[in-house]
């Protein structure tokens, strides 16, 4: 006989409330006008290509987690993270298209491919820490 771990409702929405809130930070930010933070093009462009990056090696990372913890283990982490990282790289695909309707906003095929890297920088984070999984996930 199998043991099927049941998990409460309050787990359940604690792991999944953290990317469910990146998601609607991300969704909010990408529906707004670009602002201009430095005073040259390259200092704009690698703040926003560095948020990118950052926004979504945390999106895959907490997809993972909340889908790894949900799923009570039973998967093998290397699928439960592909899970995430297609999971993450699709929102990042739905975030350019959304800015298709933002004035001053264009979609841009190069930021999904730096929402990838940021992605493949979590797998190799977590691959590199496949031995010690359970510290990174629970401590």
């Amino acid at each position: 006989m199998q043991y099927i771990r049941t998990i409460s409702l309050g787990k359940a929405l604690w792991w999944w409330l953290p990317p469910l809130i990146l998601m609607g930070c991300l969704y909010y930010l990408s529906s707004r006008p670009t602002v201009p933070v430095g005073e040259t093009a390259l200092s704009n462009f690698l703040f926003y290509k560095s948020v990118h990056v950052g926004a979504y090696a945390m999106l895959s990372y907490l997809l993972f987690r909340a889908l790894y913890l949900t799923t009570g283990n039973r998967y093998h982490p290397g699928a439960v993270f592909a899970l995430a990282a297609v999971g993450a790289f699709l929102w990042g695909i739905s975030d350019e298209i959304r800015q298709m309707q933002v004035p001053g906003r264009t979609p841009s095929i190069h930021d999904a491919a730096i929402n990838g890297i940021g992605i493949a920088i979590t797998g190799v984070i977590m691959y590199c820490q496949r031995d010690s999984i359970r510290s990174i996930l629970f401590e």
